[in-house]
């Protein structure tokens, strides 16, 4: 392994590790029903949970009715806390303003969490592989 490859390495685990705690840890921005509206205070990225086991169809909207642009995550994630599980449905940014969360069922909880990207995962490892393939 020459010491870009290590280099890259270190940083690209060590965002993974970050990555991970800012999914664990993320800080809580909404908590929320089906049908209410929330307000992002600021632009950034955040991760969408389900309060309770499994996948759910859901919406977010903004209040002219454009889906907001959240993606598929890269990796499952699922954690058991006090009084159940979370399970982690979408991610992506979010712009400044309002929207609306909609679910199938009304009683469905929604969690909203400030998280970091997941976009440098692919871009280190992609850059890891390209590294090896040239120097080797």
């Amino acid at each position: 392994m020459t010491f870009p490859e290590f280099l890259l390495f270190l940083v690209f685990f060590s965002y993974c590790a970050c990555y991970a705690f800012s999914l664990r840890k993320g800080t809580t921005v909404f908590n929320t029903a089906s049908g209410n509206e929330i307000h992002i205070g600021k632009n950034g990225h955040y991760s969408v949970w389900h309060d309770g086991d499994g996948q759910i169809p859901f919406r977010i909207t903004d209040l002219n009715g454009r889906e907001a642009p959240l993606s598929k995550p890269l990796f499952h994630a699922s954690f058991r806390r006090t009084g159940g599980r979370i399970t982690l449905l979408k991610q992506g940014r979010l712009k400044k303003g309002s929207y609306t969360v909609e679910t199938p069922n009304p009683h469905s909880h929604i969690i909203l969490r400030k998280t970091i990207s997941e976009t440098p995962i692919i871009l280190l490892g992609t850059s890891i592989l390209s590294l090896s393939f040239l120097l080797h």
